[in-house]
């Protein structure tokens, strides 16, 4: 999946967190990368990274998010503006993915 692909369900799926005017109130810009996790093919969650400022003047600061295919919904896997640097945030994106990544593996591989 791609960042447009999440877009486009969580719009289909009739939520509005990436519209232009969410976008715009909360001062946030959304990372083209997604860390995805697998099982069978189909996609586990899928991360990706936000920047937000609160007011015109202040810096831009990092958030990792959650797109859950199943249902569409968006959630904050870091504090909210947690990370001062995108690489930071990247870091903490690819741990969460890995995270789920081991536990579906540990999940298939017990049985379950």
């Amino acid at each position: 999946m791609n960042i447009d692909d999440i877009i486009e369900a969580n719009a289909q799926a009739g939520q509005h967190w990436f519209s232009p005017d969410t976008l715009r109130f909360f001062h946030s810009r959304v990372g083209q990368t997604v860390y995805g996790a697998w099982k069978d093919g189909r996609p586990l969650g899928q991360y990706f990274i936000t920047s937000e400022k609160e007011g015109d003047y202040a810096p831009y600061l990092y958030t990792v998010r959650r797109y859950d295919p199943e249902d569409h919904t968006i959630s904050t896997t870091s504090a909210y503006m947690e990370y001062k640097t995108s690489q930071g945030a990247a870091k903490r994106a690819m741990k969460e993915r890995d995270a789920e990544q081991a536990r579906a593996l540990d999940a298939a591989n017990s049985g379950k």
